[in-house]
């Protein structure tokens, strides 16, 4: 069965510069540019993984991220930034993030990173 990868951010070229580097593999990747989307989508479907796109200054996103984790325990949340500030990283990991990937993203570690997150999610539930 293909995993399934929720990938979100609000802005589109960050999210399909992800999905891109992520063509190759046989995912099932859906798309979320809102917050909310992405809530309605992870209440609906299950899923593997989200990779989580936040831009500099961002809180919308950050926020998100103490909600799926109560509502998705065991979820595993790939955080992506271009913000190298320490309270975005903070705020990020108090959340209870799986991995903390900086801007510009390596192809060979966002695939390890992504596998892992996969294998974690499978081996929980």
């Amino acid at each position: 069965m293909l995993a399934r990868l929720l990938v979100c951010g609000d802005k589109s070229q960050d999210v399909d510069a992800i999905v891109g580097l992520l063509g190759q593999e046989s995912y099932q990747v859906e798309v979320s540019l809102q917050p909310f989307d992405a809530l309605q989508k992870l209440a609906t479907s299950n899923f593997n993984a989200l990779i989580l796109s936040v831009r500099a200054g961002d809180s919308a996103w950050l926020t998100v991220i103490s909600l799926i984790n109560t509502l998705h325990a065991g979820l595993p949340l790939i955080v992506v930034t271009d913000d190298a500030s320490l309270e975005t990283e903070r705020a990020a990991r108090k959340g209870r993030i799986f991995y903390y990937l900086m801007k510009p993203i390596e192809e060979p570690e966002l695939k390890i990173v992504v596998k892992d997150a996969i294998r974690k999610s499978r081996s929980i539930g």
